[in-house]
């Protein structure tokens, strides 16, 4: 089921079941649409990240016809007596699961056996080209670092992580947000600087100097993070996943119940 484990990038709304209004679901947690209405572009939006989240594309005419949005701007009442009822998760799970591509960890047979780790490894290299269309071709002994780096490893163990119901260990904060605690940090520095630059009235070459030292640490962490390995050590390898994820018996296929 699409949302039977929430994504680590859900988890800073509260919790919610399957039949919860996704209206009084956005209001929760952002102060900024909290008591007020949510207007049609903010929910877009929000459908946006769904489609970028579970790889898939539509219109907002599909999204529109769908949970019947024409008619919200217009009459609000006519459209709470006949949608608002339908505008929620477990509709908006069968509106993904149609559009998704189902991926599935469940064991295959091979040579007449049933095998977990095949399976959850077939699964793994689903996601993967799900992920990243010009994935080279890697086996299950084929280090995950020489596949995924950057933020396409980032996705990806995000994803995985949800669709094994967390199973998965979680990446090190420091990497997840090295380039950008670097640049907060250095920003934070430029702040601390600038009533010195005031009060000894040092000139525009050493600012634009410090931002050039911004814009630099900001890049040499992007590419400190594509080098160090953050994996756990036991995870190395596709084949470390897809044994961890049969041990485990995940059934992360992307559809509704």
């Amino acid at each position: 089921m699409i949302f039977s484990d929430t994504p680590d990038w859900l988890s800073r709304y509260p919790a919610f079941d399957a039949d919860a209004r996704i209206d009084y679901f956005l209001q929760t947690p952002i102060p900024r649409w909290a008591q007020e209405e949510i207007e049609l572009d903010d929910v877009f939006s929000w459908f946006q990240m769904m489609e970028y989240y579970f790889h898939f594309q539509c219109s907002e005419k599909e999204w529109t016809e769908y949970f019947g949005l024409e008619l919200l701007e217009d009459d609000q009442e006519e459209w709470e007596r006949l949608y608002a009822a339908d505008f929620t998760f477990r509709r908006l799970a069968q509106f993904i699961a149609v559009r998704a591509t189902a991926i599935s960890f469940q064991p295959v047979e091979v040579l007449g056996t049933e095998c977990g780790p095949a399976g959850a490894f077939y699964g793994i290299q689903q996601l993967v080209r799900t992920l990243k269309k010009r994935s080279p071709t890697f086996g299950p002994s084929t280090r995950i670092g020489d596949v995924l780096k950057g933020y396409s490893l980032i996705n990806f163990w995000s994803q995985l992580r949800w669709m094994t119901g967390q199973r998965v260990a979680k990446l090190p904060i420091y990497w997840l947000w090295m380039d950008v605690m670097t640049f907060i940090g250095w920003c934070f520095l430029w702040g601390a600087l600038m009533p010195v630059m005031s009060s000894y009235n040092i000139g525009e070459t050493f600012i634009m100097g410090l931002f050039f030292m911004i814009f630099l640490g900001t890049i040499a962490a992007f590419i400190v993070r594509h080098i160090i390995n953050p994996l756990p050590p036991e995870l190395q390898t596709f084949r470390d996943l897809a044994v961890l994820i049969a041990n485990h018996e995940c059934d992360a296929v992307r559809e509704l119940d």
